[in-house]
């Protein structure tokens, strides 16, 4: 891959700053803030990053926007695709952190990083026992950093390093007199805490990495906030802003003014043009891969996330340690938003005289799994990333048969050589191995081929490759499969990912009693003959939570679950034609009332849900998630179900555990007014019907559901 960094003037000059080993604030140079602003920029065949270096963009006076008509460019970055997605075109060339400058131009507020310090030093005009909290911005209050009055650039491709693509700055803040109350001496003073960022593209997502050391005699709580306005162009209607999707895996699709913070932080915060057709795409990666957990988590309009006010009240302790903190925006309950931004609060940190903190977190493109940590955090020299479907589609063909789509899909893996600058390095023997679970197969043309390998790598290239594989169509649900990466001299890394395979209308079914549901609306509701069971001796039960009884079935209704005994091994099989797959628009979702008790119930849709993705309804509190339900005291956190071949129940109160189509779930109900609202939105390319386009665990508390019939 061809690395293209430069330094852009807006009025087309280049400028190369001599750079040098800061060791402690300098004589900063000064910069005639009236003169077209500079941006640094790097970028790949897949995204490219620019930061603003110094001078200001002049909002155009045809713009409404709640900010100050000019403003500083330093600190404020652009993420935008080259080639984006390598599985399509519909992805290139797009604005993912949004501008309204075309790209390498950040601007306004729409991307930056702020810094925040309590502003007491022994610098001069600074009183100790003043321990003022301020930000910067020269000065002012929106804590902008990355000014070239406030340090210096290392500019790529003159990186002193190994590593391509890739911009390095140092600055020391510079604080006004006027947040500093006794800094009357001076009006500005530099500020003895070195900030470091090291901003690399690293394939198809920038690491950025800051580092803070304290360079003062005194103690100081430094902390950070990054925010985006983040765009993912639309290729069909979205369910957030009309435009985007909102994405937390494992939860419900964000479509409100959203707040999570400490251990409800996810590790991935995801954006996607369309949920059943994703194309554009953008992912915070908020933990693993060496990401320094943020404290808060916020989803709003662009407006709100970036204003002053959406920030915390502080506290220093009086004998030492981390500032404690009180969160002074909430979101109005239920608020739609109507034009998304993201950001992340790292809350502040205590640096002693002479020590050093570091924030590392990852913006970029969703469509791949990747591994960006090998050989080791500090010095990683490639990318491992595997990409395929998140769901295969569900659709019927001219005669009413159910089809999964497409059969067969491709699994893509690829190896990106990050080596480059002083030091290129070639890669040896790259060898890629597939490992699939019993769900998916390998095509015939593969030849039972699931090794394959490639001679070399070039510094800054990369190399993929695909396997053609099928759906088996039983297990259904949630798969995971491997590719295990490996290359001469940087060793190898496994990479996991996961593919949702719904449902079709065949299902096995076990001798003796289990518990199943029918994820199909049937033209002929009779239970034996609707599931093809004529002759096997079938008996169905459904469980009546108001009496506590068991009766007899008459009809398959979706969403509810039924014991059924057969005397032998046996096939559920529909006829075509006389079934169909429930369907879903937006966050529209299948409602199940809940008595108080236990109910057996199942997955009305032909894919997989998690229970963390179930949302339920409340009369007395409205429309609320799984965590709300269960923190309310409405729903016990454990769900039941049934394994017909150790014949014994199994249960979880993981989040994560699957609900699966044609299995049954015992849930306890603890209020009355209780409804259960299961949907697949959450699950981005999951499709039904139309034309096709290109866990189990244990634990748990409480007593458990009834015995069998």
């Amino acid at each position: 891959m061809n690395a293209r960094t430069k330094i852009v003037l807006r009025c087309g000059i280049i400028v190369l700053m001599a750079c040098g080993l800061l060791m402690g604030p300098p004589a900063f140079p000064q910069i005639d803030d009236s003169s077209p602003p500079w941006v640094v920029s790097t970028d790949n065949d897949y995204i490219g990053l620019a930061i603003g270096w110094a001078g200001k963009w002049k909002v155009p006076d045809n713009e409404s926007h709640n900010i100050i008509p000019e403003q500083p460019v330093g600190g404020r970055f652009q993420i935008w695709t080259t080639g984006g997605d390598p599985t399509t075109l519909l992805d290139d060339n797009l604005k993912l952190i949004y501008s309204d400058y075309a790209p390498p131009y950040p601007g306004d507020k729409w991307g930056a990083f702020q810094l925040m310090v309590d502003a007491a030093s022994t610098a001069e005009g600074a009183d100790p026992s003043q321990r003022a909290w301020c930000v910067f911005e020269r000065g002012g209050t929106s804590a902008m950093l990355g000014d070239m009055v406030d340090g210096f650039w290392t500019v790529p491709p003159y990186v002193p390093t190994n590593t391509a693509n890739t911009i390095i700055g140092t600055w020391y803040p510079r604080i006004s007199k006027g947040d500093i109350p006794t800094a009357t001496a001076v009006d500005v003073i530099a500020f003895p805490l070195r900030c470091d960022l090291e901003a690399r593209v690293m394939r198809d997502t920038v690491r950025f990495k800051w580092t803070f050391t304290n360079e003062d005699f005194m103690a100081h709580s430094v902390g950070l906030r990054m925010y985006g306005d983040v765009k993912a162009n639309p290729v069909d209607d979205g369910t957030v802003d009309y435009r985007n999707i909102v994405s937390i895996p494992g939860r419900p699709l964000i479509l409100n003014a959203t707040l999570v913070q400490g251990k409800e932080v996810p590790s991935l915060l995801e954006m996607f043009n369309s949920q059943q057709d994703p194309v554009v795409s953008l992912r915070f990666t908020l933990k693993g891969q060496g990401a320094t957990t943020p404290d808060v988590l916020g989803v709003d309009d662009w407006w709100i996330v970036s204003w002053s006010a959406w920030s915390y009240w502080f506290g220093i302790p009086p004998v030492g340690g981390d500032p404690y903190m009180v969160w002074s925006y909430q979101p109005t309950p239920n608020m739609p938003i109507y034009d998304l931004a993201a950001g992340v609060f790292w809350k502040p940190r205590r640096l002693t005289p002479g020590s050093r903190t570091t924030f590392i977190t990852y913006l970029g493109l969703a469509c791949a799994t990747s591994d960006f940590t090998k050989p080791n955090m500090d010095n990683p020299l490639y990318v491992a990333a595997t990409q395929s479907p998140r769901a295969l589609k569900y659709t019927n063909d001219a005669d009413g048969v159910g089809q999964l789509y497409p059969q067969p899909f491709k699994i893509y893996a690829y190896m990106t050589n990050l080596t480059g600058g002083y030091l290129p390095m070639d890669f040896q023997d790259a060898s890629f191995t597939l490992t699939l679970p019993p769900a998916l197969t390998l095509d015939a043309s593969e030849g039972g081929k699931y090794t394959k390998s490639v001679a070399k790598i070039g510094a800054g290239a990369e190399t993929g490759v695909s396997w053609k594989v099928n759906a088996a169509g039983y297990p259904t649900g949630i798969q995971e499969y491997t590719v295990s990466f490996s290359a001469t001299p940087v060793g190898g890394t496994t990479v996991r990912r996961q593919i949702n395979i719904p449902a079709t209308e065949n299902q096995p079914l076990s001798t003796g009693w289990q518990m199943i549901s029918v994820p199909f609306s049937v033209t002929n509701p009779d239970p034996t003959t609707a599931l093809g069971l004529s002759g096997s001796g079938a008996v169905f039960w459904r469980y009546d939570t108001y009496s506590r009884q068991y009766k007899s079935v008459t009809k398959l209704i979706p969403g509810e679950a039924y014991w059924l005994h057969l005397n032998s091994t046996s096939r559920a099989s529909l006829t075509p034609g006389e079934f169909a797959p429930l369907t879903w628009a937006g966050t529209q979702g299948y409602q199940i009332p809940l008595l108080v008790g236990w109910n057996l119930v199942g997955n009305p849709f032909v894919y997989t849900i998690t229970l963390g993705e179930t949302k339920f309804y409340h009369r007395d509190y409205g429309p609320m998630t799984y965590d709300q339900a269960v923190s309310r005291g409405l729903l016990t956190t454990t769900v039941f179900w049934w394994d017909a071949v150790f014949r014994q129940y199994r249960w979880s109160s993981d989040r994560a555990v699957q609900i699966k189509p044609w299995q049954g779930y015992w849930v306890r109900a603890l209020r009355a007014g209780l409804t259960a609202i299961m949907t697949p939105e959450s699950q981005i390319g999951a499709a039904v019907g139309g034309s096709p386009t290109p866990d189990d665990g244990s634990g748990g508390s409480g007593g458990g559901p009834p015995g069998g019939p």
